[in-house]
């Protein structure tokens, strides 16, 4: 539990989250934002875990897919995305995403034509 209540002020323009260790150190983070700062002093007050311990935060397993070629020779390209089967429609000839902007999947996969 939090010994100490946690404080955030005014740095610069920015914004600083003071939390108190029990060895009687503080760690100092910087935000860009007071809304920001404000955010993980509630996550770590609510949390009440030993400020010295990370927090675990939940994960979710990534999906792997691929860019399907679907249409060409019209003006524009469309490859649809191998796990939810969107599609992104390009006009010009250009790098594929690294991922699916719309389900995450990771296109690690060979890329089918």
């Amino acid at each position: 539990m939090i010994e100490k209540e946690l404080k955030i002020r005014e740095v610069s323009g920015d914004y600083a989250l003071d939390i108190p260790f029990a060895d009687g150190s503080v760690n100092t983070i910087y935000f860009n934002s007071k809304r920001n700062a404000e955010t993980v002093k509630r996550i770590i007050e609510v949390d009440g875990s030993n400020l010295n311990e990370a927090t675990v935060c939940d994960t979710q397993e990534i999906k792997h897919g691929s860019w399907e070629y679907d249409s060409g020779d019209v003006g524009y390209t469309n490859y649809l995305c191998s796990e939810c089967k969107n599609f992104l429609t390009f006009y010009e000839d250009i790098d594929l995403y690294p991922y699916c902007p719309y389900c995450g999947a990771k296109m690690d996969k060979e890329c089918e034509k």
